[in-house]
């Protein structure tokens, strides 16, 4: 065995030694993502969420001995394990750096920062991503040395991600990375991405917008649920609120009315309280309670839902249903 073919089984030794403690890392590092981006979850801005993997093994020896020299692979690479959380847009995609950032259970740098590669070269449209490298706190540790335990984390949007896709897999690692045609048809189509991100967040701005009366109603009927009945478990679902909303826009009244709406019913929190579908649980429930009381047949005759859900509904809030 050769001096090299002794270096390549060291090494590979040394990768399988160290396997387990990164796929322990990797599962840490997607529960923690999991939980301190709990509400970009909920409310879908992340698109696809944190699965860790392991670096190949071959892959692995491949970067380390043909790709460039290390003086100590283990420590110096920061690929070993990684993960990735793909996002809506670019807005998201800030908020969520800061949070990571933020983030005190763990030691994390930033090793690659699109925006500043965006304004250090504005005529260039090429690959764009977050990267984090995260590794434990140094006392959560047994006797691995931290350093080893790098895991990067990209950060993307769902576009940045389809972009990467096309180029990493099928362009700058094939056979074409200088087939120029290829190359300007792809900086092309990160162009074309660009400016379809900033019309999306122009469109989500415009979403946004407190001033927007759907989201006026939302919240005030979020405050008002919880006023009403505070120990009670809050459902929120877009797709719920969707679902009831364009009641609402169709025939739309004053937001405020709901202040002395609920005042002067002072069954809607027994009624509340004691169903258990999940309807009630949402705050939505509030603007139903509302049409059911001063506009029955309105709510009936536009009703979304099923039968049995516009029947809950009557019976759950002291109605009868035997008319409709």
């Amino acid at each position: 065995m050769n001096q090299e073919e002794t270096r390549e089984k060291e090494l590979r030794m040394e990768f399988r030694t160290l396997l387990p403690h990164l796929e322990s890392w990797g599962n840490e590092v997607d529960k923690t993502l999991k939980e301190i981006l709990h509400e970009f979850i909920l409310t879908k801005k992340v698109q696809i969420g944190p699965a860790f993997r392991v670096k190949d093994e071959d892959k692995y020896i491949e970067k380390v001995t043909a790709r460039k020299a290390y003086n100590n692979p283990l420590i110096e690479t920061s690929d070993k394990v990684g993960t990735r959380v793909v996002l809506l847009n670019t807005k998201d995609l800030v908020d969520v750096s800061d949070v990571l950032m933020n983030h005190d259970s763990w030691n994390i740098t930033k090793d690659r920062e699109w925006l500043k590669e965006v304004e250090s070269n504005p005529s260039t449209f090429d690959y764009q991503s977050e990267h984090f490298v995260v590794t434990p706190k140094k006392e959560t540790l047994l006797d691995i040395d931290f350093n080893a335990l790098k895991c990067e984390i990209q950060i993307r949007t769902l576009l940045q991600h389809a972009y990467a896709e096309v180029s990493h897999d099928h362009v700058y690692k094939g056979a074409y990375k200088n087939d120029k045609p290829i190359l300007r048809k792809l900086a092309k189509s990160m162009a074309l991405m660009e400016a379809t991100d900033d019309y999306f967040n122009q469109i989500f701005d415009l979403i946004g917008n407190p001033n927007n009366k759907e989201n006026d109603l939302l919240k005030n009927l979020g405050i008002l649920y919880k006023h009403i009945v505070p120990e009670k478990e809050v459902y929120y679902s877009q797709d719920l609120s969707d679902l009831y909303l364009p009641l609402f826009y169709n025939k739309p009244f004053n937001v405020g009315n709901l202040d002395g709406f609920v005042e002067n019913n002072a069954q809607l929190k027994n009624w509340i309280n004691r169903s258990n579908l999940l309807l009630f649980k949402h705050p939505i429930i509030i603007m139903l309670a509302y049409f059911l009381r001063n506009d029955q047949d309105y709510l009936c005759e536009n009703w979304p839902s099923t039968r049995s859900q516009l029947e809950g509904l009557h019976l759950g809030l002291g109605y009868s249903f035997s008319d409709y």
